[in-house]
């Protein structure tokens, strides 16, 4: 279980440590919404741009369990007027998204034995967190041609996943077939054989089969992927 409620001020120590670019007049936007109709802040920035720095200094800020001051001094946030109004006074909730993908991935991974092909499905179905802005993901076990609250069955069979592209944009649709102890081939040759294609037709021209084979006793992945 991790601590959320008042962290302190380390992950912003750890930032002044760095390069760091003053930001800090950020601060002074949000004491200024504090206790009024505007008091909810959305900072929203491109990736790669500081998102996560801005977090830290904010709670390193507000955080009442920890006495921030030296981290600001030569800041331009220590010359604001409501500097001192605000510096350490309040109870504060920490949550960084990142942390919890990838802590929900570990934990739920860790107790996957690899055993079978609904394990590894479930590692995939993990990693398509990442991919949802640009996927829908349908997953086995509805029968030949059923469509079932927005689901998608595939040819004679079941595909293990189906990874269909949202609107607006080029990526390719997936068809996953998944293995433990046999092959990369087999996965590919089933795709085949059962048809799974046949109800994605619609993206003929841009459809990815991938195999993938999980082996026990080498720990070793092989993935074949067709055009």
């Amino acid at each position: 279980m991790g601590r959320y409620i008042n962290t302190g001020n380390a992950g912003f120590q750890r930032a002044r440590r760095s390069e760091y670019v003053d930001k800090s007049q950020l601060i002074s936007v949000v004491n200024s919404t504090i206790d009024t109709e505007k008091s909810y802040s959305c900072v929203s920035r491109s990736r790669r741009f500081g998102k996560s720095m801005a977090a830290a200094m904010l709670a390193a800020y507000y955080d009442h369990s920890c006495d921030s001051r030296s981290l600001f001094a030569d800041l331009e946030i220590a010359n604001d007027p409501s500097f001192e109004q605000h510096l350490n006074r309040y109870p504060v909730i920490y949550l960084d998204i990142t942390g919890f993908t990838t802590r929900y991935h570990d934990d739920n991974t860790s107790i996957l034995s690899y055993n079978n092909e609904n394990s590894l499905a479930c590692v995939l179905s993990i990693a398509y967190y990442y991919a949802k802005n640009d996927y829908v993901m349908h997953r086995e076990r509805l029968r030949v041609g059923e469509q079932r609250s927005g689901m998608l069955a595939s040819g004679k069979g079941f595909a293990d996943i189906v990874l269909i592209p949202r609107k607006n944009t080029d990526s390719p649709a997936i068809i996953l077939e998944l293995k433990v102890n046999k092959d990369a081939d087999s996965a590919i040759d089933q795709i085949h054989r059962k048809q799974y294609p046949t109800k994605v037709a619609e993206y003929a021209d841009r459809l990815l089969l991938v195999g993938i084979n999980y082996d026990r006793e080498t720990k070793q992945h092989t993935c074949r992927i067709e055009k």
